[in-house]
């Protein structure tokens, strides 16, 4: 009976054992996995703001030259309806 009853709690003592590795391994994996997922999802969502930025230079870029191309446009305009005025 003894040894039955020493089995029982090493039965337990295992089982306690187990779950709590289990658990630590789990935390210790699970907080790895979020992190490194976290980083990823930032180092994607850096590089989409560079891209985004890189973008936007161009397009003010090409927005001043259309400004220019404008003013350039309205001022031959205006020339030419002054040199066919009255």
């Amino acid at each position: 009976m003894y040894l039955v009853q020493q089995l029982w709690w090493f039965l337990l003592l295992a089982f306690l054992l187990g779950a709590l590795l289990g658990y630590v391994l789990w935390r210790v994996c699970g907080r790895r996995h979020v992190q490194a997922g976290y980083e990823r999802q930032h180092k994607d969502a850096s590089a989409r703001i560079a891209l985004l930025e890189r973008e936007r230079d161009r397009f003010s870029g090409s927005a001043l030259d259309a400004e220019r191309e404008i003013a350039r446009l309205q001022s031959e305009l205006n020339k030419a309806r002054g040199s066919t005025g009255p």
